[in-house]
């Protein structure tokens, strides 16, 4: 491990740390009376209750669009070390207000409202089965941080994380992109404590105490006080300083899974992964990514991918997330299914693809029979034998191929060749060798003077080239003034 370059992402994680507090402070001071409230308040969001009562001691307008409340008691979880804030409602009376932020651990921001008096009773409502998604992920991201160590290396370090009801991510040093088989074991780890149904707990504790835990774990940057509360997952496995909401044992956190991997800068990886209901959400996914791919497909192959999508629909619907086994076996199968539908969809295409070619080929072949007699009406322009016509193609490749096969048969003489393609027109101009070597005559001269006239360019070599133009309506013009080009260059 490169040690200068470890350190300097060290550095970089505590940068950001201290960016946040630095934010986090901005936004207390944004409600600045409330904040000289000191005595009496509790900050407890490791309720387990959806419904607390409390009181609202005091408010603040501040902002048009919300009030700044102080709640005596505030269950609301306050965004910190990489989880995200809760959201919920509080009741005053007969009326519900929506928690639009928690801009302190006691200040809550709802709509816009007065209070004519203080202190007033209130409900805080917690948005529970968020909260239960969100500590999903948060415990699940730190048996993941021990696991990555013991696949990785002692190295691994967290140096930021994020994580919400959907999804974890997490950031760290490591040097390289991480092999299928290390994704697999540090899933296999991680799947495993959660079949351990291994308690979780917490205890608060004098930091010079917690310090002498063996092997605990703490954010670099972070600044702790004098009392810490450590996250303890199976004693000897993984113990962290953590003030986040933790499910009650790893069995609460279901099927755990890597869904991405991928390098944020130089030697820093992240990490996303999903656990939980995240994790229906996930194969629900898969299942419209397989849908898509079928639909990309012709009947006589998507015909039966179709049928089993909508069987599996039906019966997968329900599914408890606590299903572990099966949800695994269902994303192995969509993963496998997924690699089908990818090899068939190039299958599909290379028939296409062949098909295309022969009907192309058929296509000049036909087109072709017509050369002999453009051959036979060629014009004089100074003793040289000029020939020139109009043919039906999709592209310039069908028109060069043209050229190709009016050259070998012209004799000596000069050539052009065009098609309208896509609105525009294509040109291809041949010169047989002998105009080549005697008059010096080009074909990619000519072909690019007669472009010009038509609003487009090009050219290429002096025996055969194509080009283009965009207005159409000049092509009787073009080939008016082809005559005098070519003597241009005698």
């Amino acid at each position: 491990v490169d040690m200068d370059s470890f350190n300097e992402k060290m550095e970089i994680a505590r940068g950001l740390s201290r960016v946040d507090k630095i934010l986090d402070s901005i936004e207390e001071k944004e409600y600045d009376d409330l904040l000289k409230v000191k005595e009496g308040l509790v900050y407890d969001p490791y309720t387990e209750s959806d419904a607390i009562e409390t009181e609202v001691i005091a408010y603040q307008n501040k902002f048009d669009n919300g009030t700044g409340i102080l709640l005596k008691v505030n269950p609301f979880y306050k965004a910190s070390g990489g989880q995200v804030s809760d959201t919920g409602e509080i009741i005053l009376g007969d009326d519900k207000y929506e928690v639009q932020n928690i801009n302190s651990k006691n200040i809550i921001e709802i709509p816009k409202t007065e209070l004519n008096e203080l202190p007033v009773k209130a409900v805080a409502r917690i948005d529970i089965p968020r909260r239960l998604s969100i500590q999903r992920n948060h415990s699940a991201t730190h048996i993941m941080h021990e696991a990555l160590r013991r696949v990785l290396g002692s190295h691994v370090k967290q140096m930021g994380s994020y994580l919400d009801d959907k999804l974890l991510r997490f950031d760290f040093p490591h040097f390289h992109k991480l092999k299928p088989q290390e994704i697999t074991d540090i899933e296999q780890i991680v799947n495993d404590k959660v079949k351990e149904k291994i308690a979780v707990y917490s205890e608060e504790m004098p930091i010079e105490k917690a310090n002498t835990i063996p092997h605990v774990k703490k954010f670099f940057g972070e600044k702790y006080g004098e009392i810490v509360r450590v996250v303890f997952i199976d004693d000897k496995f993984s113990v962290e300083f953590c003030g986040g909401t933790h499910v009650k044992d790893t069995s609460d956190i279901g099927l755990f899974k890597i869904v991405r991997e991928e390098s944020i800068s130089a030697g820093t990886r992240r990490i996303f992964a999903r656990t939980g209901e995240g994790i229906i959400d996930y194969i629900n996914e898969r299942t419209a990514e397989i849908e898509k791919l079928a639909s990309e497909l012709p009947e006589k192959y998507a015909d039966n991918f179709n049928l089993a999508i909508s069987e599996f629909k039906k019966d997968f619907d329900g599914t408890d997330f606590k299903n572990t086994e099966i949800l695994a076996s269902l994303i192995k199968y969509h993963d496998s299914t997924i690699v089908s539908l990818l090899d068939l969809r190039e299958k599909y295409q290379e028939e296409k693809r062949q098909l295309e070619k022969q009907l192309a080929k058929q296509k000049v072949q036909s087109a072709a029979g017509s050369i002999d007699e453009l051959i036979i009406s060629a014009k004089d322009v100074s003793g040289l034998k000029l020939i020139t016509g109009e043919f039906t193609v999709d592209n310039t490749d069908e028109l060069k191929e043209l050229g190709d096969k009016l050259r070998e048969k012209m004799g000596s003489a000069v050539g052009l060749i065009y098609s309208v393609i896509d609105g525009k027109i294509g040109l291809c101009a041949v010169v047989s060798d002998d105009l080549v070597k005697q008059k010096k005559l080009s074909a990619g001269k000519i072909a690019g003077d007669v472009a010009k006239i038509l609003g487009g360019g090009g050219g290429g070599k002096p025996h055969l080239a194509t080009a283009g133009g965009k207005d159409v309506t000049k092509i009787i013009e073009a080939l008016d003034a082809l005559p005098g080009i070519i003597q241009k260059y005698l």
